[in-house]
Formats: C-alpha cells, structure tokens, sequence
C-alpha cells in the first residue's frame, strides 16, 4: 500500500519480504525431499541467514512491492549462487563469522548450490 508520499507501508514491505522468503525456504525444503541419502539437508537456519543477509542489499522499501516479488525471488536466488561462488555465508548479527567453514554446513550449502544453479 502507498502513503500518500509515494512510498510504501511497512506493512507491504513485510509482506513482500516474507513471501520472498518463504519460496526461498520452499526451495530449500523441496531440495531436502528430493537430495540423495547420502545428502544432508539444507538447514533452515542457512537460508534464513542468506536472506537476512540479501535483505541487507535491497533496503530500499520502494524496491519490495508486491507486483515485483519474481524480481525480488531471482535476485535472491543470484545473491545465493554469488554465495556459492564466494564460499562465504556470512551470519547475519557475527559478521566476521562465515557460516560455512564448518565442514557440515560446507557439505549442506554445496548441495544446496547445486540445486538453485541454473544449468
């Protein structure tokens, strides 16, 4: 919803942020239903620090309306291959610590990667 000065509610904004994050997390759980059983599952807690940490990049309230969720979506998911990339998650309040330098969250993100990276 719009103000009257041409900027959004809050309220939109927290809608349109959540539903971004729940495909995310979809993504995550329906990678987690299909990975191989030697696969371990992406945590939730991985995803929920990526998109904090996206949300941080995109903190223009006008760029989170609700007729450009899909481009919210894909640039979430591009923030997550540049992650794979980087090798770098960064937790989210522990800046300086990259939540992927433990071995078992290592082994979750790269199948996780594997599965948002276009083919």
């Amino acid at each position: 919803m719009l103000h009257l000065d041409g900027t959004l509610s809050d309220t939109c904004f927290k809608t349109c942020c959540k539903k971004v994050y729940k495909l995310l997390k979809i993504d995550a759980m329906t990678f987690n239903q299909t990975k191989r059983p030697t696969e371990t599952a992406i945590t939730t807690f991985l995803v929920k620090n990526l998109f904090l940490n996206f949300l941080e990049m995109k903190p223009s309230h006008t760029e989170w309306k609700e007729d450009e969720l899909a481009l919210r979506y894909l640039e979430g998911l591009e923030f997550v291959i540049n992650c794979r990339s980087n090798r770098k998650i960064n937790h989210y309040f522990i800046k300086k610590l990259n939540l992927l330098e433990n071995d078992c969250n290592v082994q979750r993100a790269e199948y996780f990667f594997q599965a948002v990276t276009p083919v």
